[in-house]
């Protein structure tokens, strides 16, 4: 059974995709945060990811799978594990 704020998060996607949206920072360090299985609002561009206990494989895999989702991007492994900093993920992420 898909929840309701997942069905709304698929819908926006699909409103987005079809409308040529750009989504705001705010919204992508949201993405990552949930990926990462953190508080909203914890993240900030300049944050080294290794300082983050959360920062592990599946986090990593969580964020590929979500730029591959939210962006229709395909981002490779070893592009986002020499991603140093949030605000080099955020680059995966245009």
């Amino acid at each position: 059974m898909i929840s309701g704020n997942t069905r709304f998060h698929n819908c926006i996607g699909v409103f987005r995709r079809k409308t040529g949206y750009k989504m705001s920072i705010k919204e992508k360090l949201t993405l990552i945060e949930e990926c990462m299985d953190i508080d909203e609002g914890t993240l900030k561009e300049e944050d080294v990811l290794n300082d983050y206990e959360e920062w592990d494989s599946v986090s990593m895999l969580s964020v590929l799978a979500m730029i591959a989702e939210k962006f229709q991007r395909t981002v490779s492994a070893e592009a986002l594990r020499v991603a140093k900093t949030v605000s080099d993920v955020l680059e995966l992420m245009k």
